[in-house]
């Protein structure tokens, strides 16, 4: 089996977080027991997505035969967080793909 990348399209973007939250720090006075509140304003720092198109085209080649005797070409569109996502989550989601498609057609036994 033979796997080839067609093309691969990514465009990156700024994420903004409008959730403001804020820090509470308790400091005691002493003198009456009671508490002042000191509250800082928290802001998320923006984080980056990525919006990626992958295209591949697999070919399935007999040894015997020297030529391919079952080929799909695939194409996918996945966003991705830049800190919590990682790369290879699109290459496993093509290969499960690719092999759903090979058992439909009774290349693979179950």
């Amino acid at each position: 089996m033979v796997s080839r990348l067609v093309s691969f399209e990514s465009d990156a973007k700024i994420k903004k977080d409008d959730n403001t939250r804020y820090k509470y720090s308790l400091d005691s006075t002493y003198y009456y027991n009671v508490y002042a509140i000191n509250a800082t304003m928290y802001v998320e720092p923006q984080t980056v997505e990525f919006n990626h198109a992958v295209r591949l085209a697999t070919q399935l080649i007999s040894v015997a035969r020297q030529e391919p005797v079952w080929a799909i070409e695939s194409t996918s569109k996945v966003a991705q967080d830049a800190i919590h996502d990682r790369i290879y989550s699109i290459i496993v989601s093509e290969a499960k793909g690719i092999t759903s498609n090979m058992r439909r057609d009774g290349l693979l036994a179950r």
